[in-house]
């Protein structure tokens, strides 16, 4: 890919062939085609309103841009040409976001929780603890939803946890690897999680066990 980033946390959805992702070190916005693989035109592209753009996901109801920046601590709205509409100041470790119909799951590391927000009004519904998570704005979250299930990783939990959508029913999915397995990221399809080490992705099946 002809674009480089510093070192640093980023996030990254994919919404209508297309990448998107953010650098908090620099501030930058890309988009990337993933039929050729190319850097959209215009892209990267320095976000306004926002310093330290953490975790980003792509509104599946109508293509705009939600975005988690840290340094200002508040969740950012954007169009889907990068217009900014409005945003909500949340927590001051806010890392990541998904989409989910009408909600969005934001992850605070600092008070290890997950929020539940109302799209309609950035309000918060709910927030609730993730069991394993508990250092002082130390570490990176990921979060995926999948079959009516939350799964929560961690480069500070050892394997996932899986929840209801609510936070509710907790557990622990040990990743059956001889080795401590603290996650970056995560992503389930067709019954396989696919989880980034860092310096390797795990393949694995629902219940933890190591398929590549």
């Amino acid at each position: 890919l002809s674009f480089y980033y510093n070192s640093g946390h980023f996030g990254m959805s994919y919404y209508d062939n297309a990448l998107y992702l953010t650098s908090w070190v620099d501030d930058k916005f890309t988009k990337i085609n993933t039929s050729d693989n190319s850097v959209v035109t215009g892209f990267p592209l320095s976000l306004s309103e926002t310093s330290g753009p953490h975790g980003v996901t792509v509104d599946s109801n109508d293509g705009s841009i939600w975005i988690c920046d840290l340094n200002n601590n508040s969740l950012r709205h954007y169009s889907n040409t990068v217009t900014h509409i409005e945003s909500a100041t949340l927590h001051s470790q806010i890392v990541n976001v998904i989409d989910h119909n009408t909600k969005l799951y934001v992850a605070d590391r600092e008070d290890n929780r997950i929020m539940i927000i109302d799209k309609s009004t950035l309000a918060i519904d709910s927030d609730f603890s993730v069991m394993g998570m508990n250092s002082s704005a130390g570490g990176f979250v990921d979060m995926y939803i999948y079959s009516s299930k939350l799964y929560v990783v961690s480069d500070e939990i050892d394997g996932i946890v899986e929840m209801d959508l609510d936070g509710t029913n907790q557990k622990a999915i040990t990743i059956n690897v001889n080795q401590t397995c603290n996650v970056m990221g995560i992503f389930i399809v067709n019954d396989r999680i696919y989880l980034n080490l860092q310096d390797k992705i795990l393949v694995t099946d629902l219940t933890g066990d190591v398929i590549n």
